[in-house]
C-alpha cells in the first residue's frame, strides 16, 4: 500500500527506489525476520543468491510454530529446480538444511 506524504501527494517512482533495501545473504537465512506473505519472495532470492555463489549447502531456519513457514518453504523447495533435495536439519525441525544441484549457477563441488 503506497501512502501520501504530508501534502497528500503519492511518493515518486524516484522516491519508491530509494526506499528498496537490498539483502545479501550468506548460507543461512533466519525467516524469522520476515513476515510469513515476504516468505516466499526470500527464499527464492536467498536461494537465488546461494546458486550464483557456488554455494552447494544452505540452511532456511523457518521456526518450529505451527509449521506454516515451514510448509511454504518446502513447497518452494519442491519446484525449485536449482534445488537438488532438502531435509529437516537433524533433531531441529525448526530448520532445514538444502542441497543445490551442482552446476545449477556456478556451484562448486560438495566440501568434505
Amino acid at each position: 500500500m503506497m501512502r501520501a506524504d504530508e501534502n497528500g501527494q503519492a511518493p515518486r517512482e524516484d522516491d519508491l527506489e530509494e526506499n528498496v533495501t537490498t539483502i545479501e545473504f550468506g548460507d543461512e537465512i533466519d525467516l524469522h525476520h520476515f513476515h510469513f506473505k515476504d516468505t516466499g519472495l526470500a527464499v527464492q532470492e536467498f536461494i537465488r543468491q546461494a546458486s550464483e555463489s557456488g554455494l552447494f549447502r544452505v540452511r532456511i531456519v523457518h521456526g518450529k510454530g505451527m509449521s506454516r513457514k515451514k510448509e511454504w518453504v518446502h513447497a518452494i523447495l519442491e519446484k525449485d529446480p536449482r534445488v537438488d533435495s532438502f531435509r529437516d536439519d537433524g533433531p531441529n525441525w525448526g530448520a532445514t538444511i538444502v542441497f543445490l544441484k551442482k552446476g545449477s549457477g556456478g556451484c562448486v563441488t560438495k566440501p568434505d
